[in-house]
């Protein structure tokens, strides 16, 4: 195990934020690392001693992931809202909206069908890929995006 592979082991031990922002935060540090020992070597530094100067410029494990959580410590609250805001979405469609398309009883009977279809799932499944962490409850807004649409098909 490099000096570099030991300082990102203790990083990732200090870090409490989810795995996908575990994974970026390890990747751009060990980017920064490597660039910091790349430079040191080109000015003729031994690669050794060029990594232990990067490490010790980065600063000490503990520190650094106590910023970083600080940076990206709301990502689990992001993904906490990005799993329940589908699931209110698609409550107040079933609740609310679909009632008042029944309602328009002519609604099953337009000429264009499809063009409803497509606006509910435009609907439900667009804010999703607007929050900062979609891809944390993209698979959420799938599913009940697509229980609300079937709500609407049936």
């Amino acid at each position: 195990m490099t000096a570099i592979d030991a300082y990102l082991e203790e990083l990732q031990g200090h870090l409490a934020v989810d795995m996908l922002t575990e994974r970026e935060i390890l990747r751009e540090a060990r980017a920064h690392l490597e660039e910091i020992v790349a430079e040191e070597v080109a000015r003729g530094r031994d690669p050794r001693e060029a990594t232990h100067l990067a490490i010790s410029r980065f600063g000490e494990a503990r520190a650094v992931a106590r910023e970083m959580e600080s940076v990206h410590g709301n990502s689990v609250l992001e993904a906490l809202l990005s799993t329940t805001v589908p699931v209110a979405l698609a409550l107040a469609f079933k609740w609310v909206g679909l009632p008042l398309i029944q309602g328009y009883g002519a609604w099953q009977h337009l000429s264009t069908p499809a063009l409803l279809l497509t606006l509910s799932i435009l609907a439900l499944l667009t804010p999703g890929l607007f929050l900062r962490r979609w891809r944390l409850g993209f698979p959420v807004w799938l599913f009940f995006g697509a229980l609300s649409v079937m709500q609407v098909v049936r």
